[in-house]
């Protein structure tokens, strides 16, 4: 899917000073990544991230991809999925659950929805990551269509 139209609308913590920036979860680059911060801070979970895919999609799920390089701070374990049509009010989550195996094998993750939903923002929560680190962090996430 071609990610033209798609804008972080917020991040909760990016290392800006490594280039992880939280637009690199978004690029279409699976060899960049973004990263929370870690050079002069270490906030912990949850980290989230908040994209505006720029028009109204039926979602069917999404992915995650963990970063690509073989290091595994970052690594998310634990998440939530929000979608909305409202960047301010995100409702319940529609998918919660954990990233089973991702520390031995951080390859994309898929996640399907109970039932397809429409929205134009989606919300992605890191709540733990696999190893007791402080920091989250994808290659890339994306939707899945309907």
């Amino acid at each position: 899917r071609e990610k033209t139209k798609w804008k972080i609308v917020s991040v909760n913590s990016e290392e800006t000073e490594s280039n992880n920036h939280a637009r690199s979860a978004i690029d279409g680059d699976p060899a960049t990544f973004w990263h929370s911060e870690w050079m002069r801070s270490n906030p912990g979970y949850p980290h989230e991230l908040v994209i505006d895919l720029g028009e109204t999609l039926q979602i069917a799920g999404f992915t995650y991809l963990p970063r690509q390089d073989g290091k595994d701070g970052g690594l998310v374990a634990q998440y939530e999925f929000y979608l909305s049509d409202d960047p301010n009010n995100w409702g319940t989550a529609l998918a919660k659950g954990e990233f089973a195996n991702i520390l031995n094998n951080p390859v994309k993750q898929r996640i399907l929805l109970k039932k397809p939903q429409t929205g134009r923002y989606i919300r992605f929560v890191a709540l733990a990551s696999p190893n007791d680190k402080p920091w989250a962090g994808a290659a890339e996430i994306d939707v899945i269509e309907e």
